[in-house]
């Protein structure tokens, strides 16, 4: 999402609470909620009215080569979460839509095709470093979004809670190739942000 009146982008990485996020700072930005892909009130896409072609889980990368160094000086926030705990997020989320339970070979499966942190910033995995701002933690994620909106100089808001997937607490899931597994698919986002897996 990109807002040129408040000069930030946000980028969402999925299963991060960005939904919700997004439902709140929405109408600061020029994307809009996309009526032909609007499934109900916990599920919608968004649309980018100047550039349809950058979706709701753009990189930071796609919106430079779009907009160009203008946005260079816009400040940049992100949504995280423990890496072992949206990957659990991620496949149950995917196993709905498949009408599944929870299936460790499939969640393997699922694992290479979260998208990573980095590439979440450069669009392809390279090493380049992209400024964050604002970090908003999963873990914290009304606090954090609090402080945003203060960063932003937004009106203070309730954060919904929408696209909730329903699952017991992450470690519950795991083996040792499961984490091994997530741990390195997401290295770099456990580096910057100190994550661990809970034991």
């Amino acid at each position: 999402m990109i807002s040129h009146s408040h000069q930030f982008l946000f980028l969402h990485l999925t299963r991060s609470g960005g939904h919700s996020i997004g439902k709140v700072l929405m109408p600061y930005c020029v994307d809009v909620q996309d009526p032909d892909k609007t499934y109900g009130p916990e599920w919608y896409d968004l649309l980018n009215t100047e550039a349809p072609h950058l979706t709701r889980h753009a990189s930071w990368r796609e919106y430079r080569e779009h907009y160009g160094p203008r946005i260079d000086r816009y400040r940049v926030v992100v949504a995280t979460r423990n890496p072992w705990d949206r990957a659990v997020s991620f496949h149950m989320w995917r196993q709905r839509q498949r009408n599944r339970e929870f299936d460790r070979e499939i969640f393997l499966r699922d694992v290479t095709k979260m998208r990573t942190y980095r590439d979440l910033l450069t669009g392809d995995d390279r090493a380049d470093d992209v400024r964050v701002d604002r970090a908003i933690r999963y873990e914290r994620i009304n606090e954090d979004f609090l402080e945003l909106l203060e960063f932003l100089k937004l009106p203070r808001a309730d954060l919904p809670h929408i696209n909730a997937s329903r699952h017991t607490h992450y470690t519950d899931y795991y083996d040792e190739q499961m984490i091994e597994a997530v741990s390195a698919r997401c290295a770099f986002q456990i580096e910057v942000f100190g994550y661990t897996f809970e034991t």
